[in-house]
Formats: structure tokens, C-alpha cells, sequence
């Protein structure tokens, strides 16, 4: 009985261990991701694109992607930039890192809308 429980306990810890060696690839790509896509670091973004003359435009959406935080009335200011990918696809693996790459396209948007828009003022 007991060489059964050492047999039971082993096969446990093995499985325990495998799975959390699987795991972990996983984890650190989420890491990684939400890092990447965090809300806070937009602004800088923005503030370096802005700098260096190349904005663009993220674009966000499951189904219909579209730019996030660009009200319909802006979009005329914002039609000839370049746009780029933050959370667009049918199928999403991280909702945590989809809602960030959403709320990250949010403000970097906005910040360049604003920049957009005191460019065409100051340009008449």
C-alpha cells in the first residue's frame, strides 16, 4: 500500500511539474505583452512620434476594427496616416492584453488627434 501512495504522490508532482513547466512560456509571453501594450507608456509614444514626424494611427477591434478614441468629426485629419495594428483579429487568446492594447490605442490616438488638430490651426 505504501510503494502505491509513493507511486501516486510521484505521478502527481510529475504531472504538477509538467504543467507548470508548460505554463510558463505562456505566462512569459503575457508578461511581456501587457508591458509592450501599457496603457501608461502612450504617451511617450505619442510624444516620440510626434518628434520624429511619423504618427500613425492604431487601429482596434475584434470583428471591425476601427481607431479607437477618434471621434467621427477628427477623421478627416487623420485620413492619410499610416495605421497600425493594436488588438485587431476574430479570435483573441488574452482579453487582459486585448483590453490594454484597446485602452493604449485610446490615448496614443487621442494625443495625436490633439497634435492634428493644433497642426491645422496653426496651418490655417
Amino acid at each position: 500500500m505504501k510503494i502505491v501512495k509513493k507511486a501516486l504522490l510521484s505521478a502527481i508532482l510529475v504531472s504538477m511539474i509538467i504543467w507548470i513547466v508548460s505554463s510558463i512560456p505562456g505566462y512569459l509571453e503575457h508578461r511581456a505583452a501587457m508591458a509592450k501594450w501599457a496603457p501608461e507608456k502612450a504617451g511617450i509614444e505619442a510624444a516620440k512620434d510626434i518628434a520624429s514626424g511619423s504618427v500613425k494611427i492604431y487601429l482596434h477591434g475584434s470583428f471591425a476594427a476601427y481607431a479607437v478614441g477618434v471621434d467621427e468629426q477628427f477623421m478627416p485629419l487623420i485620413k492619410g496616416l499610416p495605421r497600425e495594428d493594436a488588438g485587431v483579429g476574430c479570435v483573441i487568446d488574452d482579453l487582459d492584453v486585448f483590453e490594454a492594447q484597446r485602452e493604449y490605442a485610446t490615448r496614443y490616438n487621442k494625443l495625436i488627434v490633439e497634435h492634428m488638430q493644433s497642426r491645422s490651426e496653426k496651418n490655417g
